[in-house]
């Protein structure tokens, strides 16, 4: 089990000003092409790092709004709406063709990096598709992160972006919009789909940038960890109540961070040549934490190194989610080991 602990964003308690997107498009970079007007915003996994031959096949995507309305010091949010995951197959890096996809509301786990684009950003219109590599490492890949959108599952997901609002409120011309590239994980070429501004079949879904919303809900983790006593600020990986589970795992489980009790947490057996994880986590989407499940042939590995494993869920019921997760044991993989990968978000 791995943690990863975010704080939790704070809001304004005064009239909301709510902006949704003038502008968004696609950035399809193997390719080359530009892409806009669009109903959906595909933003694809990046390898952050050089070398990858994955790097430049998948897309990032661009959206800006008007200030109007808006004030400095105030808390602005940027809002996404993920509809779906997009997962192909597996291919080869030189393949040319069109793989075959599958669609998923839930069950991975994408991490969607945002920046703020300046006036250098116009500059892909004047390059040639084989110079826009180099550009993105120069130009996206190294621009400070305002921060990290994690989803888990269709719905809406918010990021405190004051510092970058505050900055073109200042000074208004260098409001270019924001950046948002898909950080490398896991499925090779999983792609996440948002709604966008042309999506005018319900336009609550489409990018929005809120400021002092005193009607957002909190999240389920946020209101749990009020009612069981712990600061915004408690590191959700320690483990209250000595059991072996920490409090993160608690929550997402559905249990009790105070009572000493982690029996049944999880259930793993062999089925034929299939090693099956068995677990129940707590009902709902959006709940203020990310999730996946990894595997390994070896515990030692980084756990960035582990492979994601599909997620099967069953029919909610008072309040719970039965998971499945499996991987296959062969002659040449007789060692098979299996995480639930946890993930706290705004």
């Amino acid at each position: 089990m791995v943690f990863c602990v975010a704080i939790s964003i704070p809001f304004v308690g005064r009239a909301a000003v709510l902006n949704t997107a003038i502008y968004d498009a696609d950035e399809y970079l193997f390719y080359g092409t530009y892409k806009s007007g669009r109903d959906l915003l595909y933003v694809g996994q990046n390898d952050l790092t050089t070398g990858s031959p994955y790097q430049y096949h998948f897309n990032f995507a661009a959206v800006k709004f008007d200030l109007a309305g808006f004030s400095t010091g105030a808390t602005s949010c940027l809002q996404l709406n993920l509809r779906r995951f997009r997962i192909p197959e597996p291919v080869n890096p030189n393949y040319q063709g069109q793989p075959a996809y599958t669609y998923a509301t839930s069950g991975y786990s994408f991490d969607l990096k945002v920046v703020a684009l300046g006036a250098d950003f116009s500059a892909i219109d004047l390059l040639e598709p084989n110079d826009l590599p180099n550009w993105y490492l120069d130009h996206l890949w190294s621009r400070p992160t305002i921060g990290t959108m994690s989803f888990s599952s269709a719905g809406p997901v918010l990021l405190d972006v004051s510092s970058a609002v505050d900055a073109w409120l200042a000074n208004p011309t260098s409001n270019y919009g924001f950046g948002l590239v898909g950080s490398f994980g896991s499925a090779q070429g999983l792609t996440a789909q948002f709604y966008s501004s042309e999506y005018i079949t319900d336009p609550s879904k489409t990018p929005a940038l809120i400021q002092n919303n005193p009607g957002l809900t909190q999240n389920p983790l946020v209101s749990w960890m009020e009612q069981n006593g712990f600061s915004a600020q408690a590191n959700l990986s320690q483990d209250l109540d000595g059991d072996g589970l920490s409090d993160l795992m608690e929550f997402f489980l559905n249990r009790d961070p105070r009572v000493a009790d982690a029996s049944n947490a999880f259930t793993c057996k062999i089925e034929g040549n299939q090693l099956v994880l068995l677990f129940t986590r707590r009902a709902g989407n959006n709940l203020g934490v990310s999730w996946d499940v990894r595997s390994s042939e070896s515990l030692s590995s980084p756990i960035e190194g582990w492979s994601t494993v599909t997620i099967s869920e069953g029919v909610e019921a008072s309040g719970l989610v039965p998971c499945s997760a499996q991987v296959t044991i062969s002659n040449t993989k007789p060692k098979q080991f299996m995480r639930l990968v946890l993930r706290q978000t705004p």
